[in-house]
């Protein structure tokens, strides 16, 4: 079961006969990937292949309907179907016996992580979700850490003149993009995230981070760090609606 994507009338659809960009039926998943110490499982799993540089959606055509980009479209009917597969996956997942009492979607310009988050929630009925947990940093905060970077004073160098230009453009109140950092390697010293505004009675004891899909995992894991440097008892897991295609 896998995605057919129509090009010319930006359509994305469905198909039981072949498993092209991923695979949504409930065989076969979840995947499961470790990052470091953090566990990440994926209801969909996204499989690898040639593909065709000319059709919209890059490797994943149905995120894209999800987010509304690229102007692709699907049917109802279709969405159905990875509904009824997700109703089936996820309580494999919870099959593993991992709880939590916080869900905390990671933030992001799309409502996509929310809105998963609030299916993961009124499927399970576990924990609470704050979706304000975490927010993303702002040029500010990145400038004022970089000091307390334990990298070269070149390196350092690099990064501040790539901040201010950024700062110079957008304010310090913009949250920042890390590919304004033009030195790729430099950008893992930046993590994209602080903490957010967290009205909770107690700290958590295990959080269940929420993304839309995993490719690199960098902002997992940046997530990971930010949470477990406030509350470092607490377990963390990852769940994400679709998997890495590496």
């Amino acid at each position: 079961m896998g995605f057919v994507v129509d090009a010319e009338n930006r359509l994305v659809t469905v198909d039981h006969s072949h498993n092209h960009f991923c695979i949504t039926t409930p065989e076969g998943n979840p995947v499961e990937l470790m990052l470091g110490t953090l566990k990440v499982t994926s209801i969909f799993a996204r499989t690898k292949g040639k593909r065709d540089k000319s059709d919209p959606g890059d490797n994943s055509p149905m995120l894209y309907v999800i987010k509304g980009l690229h102007e692709l479209r699907t049917n109802p009917r279709d969405i159905a179907m990875l509904c009824a597969s997700f109703r089936q996956i996820l309580p494999l997942y919870l099959g593993g016996g991992f709880r939590w009492d916080w869900i905390v979607p990671l933030p992001s310009s799309s409502p996509v992580c929310c809105r998963f988050a609030d299916k993961v929630f009124k499927h399970t009925k576990q924990g609470v979700c704050y979706p304000d947990a975490l927010a993303k940093i702002t040029a500010g905060n990145v400038i004022a850490n970089l000091e307390d970077l334990r990298i070269s004073s070149k390196d350092k160098t690099v990064l501040r003149g790539d901040i201010k230009r950024f700062i110079d453009r957008h304010g310090e109140e913009k949250p920042f993009q890390i590919k304004s950092i033009h030195r790729v390697k430099l950008r893992k010293h930046i993590n994209p995230f602080m903490l957010g505004n967290v009205t909770a009675a107690a700290p958590p004891r295990a959080i269940l981070l929420i993304d839309d899909m995993v490719t690199s995992g960098a902002s997992l894991v940046s997530a990971e760090a930010i949470l477990k440097q406030q509350y470092p008892d607490a377990r963390i897991e990852a769940l994400t609606l679709f998997g890495s295609s590496r």
